[in-house]
């Protein structure tokens, strides 16, 4: 799986795609994503690239700056892809691979159009239950999200 880059050459005169190897790049922005020990959640590099480099295809990211910082985000915050919910102070419903907070989650889960309907009923995450809150990210944590 390599990610997709498009480079403009000679200005705007021909378009060149270049792909990037998506394993050795996660590996390298983190690098202990080699193995997992304990957490279900947990990816190592090679699982996690994959699936990164068909979102960023999927949502039209090319530049690699852009991919860069998307790609060293979510290693920050999920502890170079070990977690995929907030351990630490344990906020229910944050989540995902960027930790994302529970009002993204929700937006990230309605526009997503197998998991639409599910949250259908949800307009905003203010008041509710935590059992609601982590329902919801449980939607948006499978890899290929």
């Amino acid at each position: 799986m390599h990610f997709s880059t498009a480079s403009v050459v000679l200005g705007l005169a021909s378009l060149a795609a270049a792909q990037l190897p998506a394993v050795a790049i996660v590996q390298k922005i983190a690098p202990t994503a080699t193995s997992c020990a304990d957490s279900s959640e947990c990816r190592t590099a090679e699982q996690a690239a994959p699936f990164i480099a068909k979102s960023m295809s999927d949502y039209g990211i090319y530049t690699t700056p852009e991919m860069a910082a998307i790609v060293s985000l979510m290693a920050f915050e999920s502890v170079e892809f070990k977690y995929k919910h907030n351990v630490s102070p344990g906020r229910a419903g944050q989540g995902t691979a960027n930790m994302q907070m529970a009002q993204f989650n929700l937006a990230y889960a309605l526009s997503i159009p197998s998991l639409k309907a599910q949250v259908a009923q949800f307009t905003t995450v203010d008041g509710l239950a935590d059992a609601d809150l982590n329902k919801i990210l449980a939607l948006v944590q499978p890899d290929e999200f």
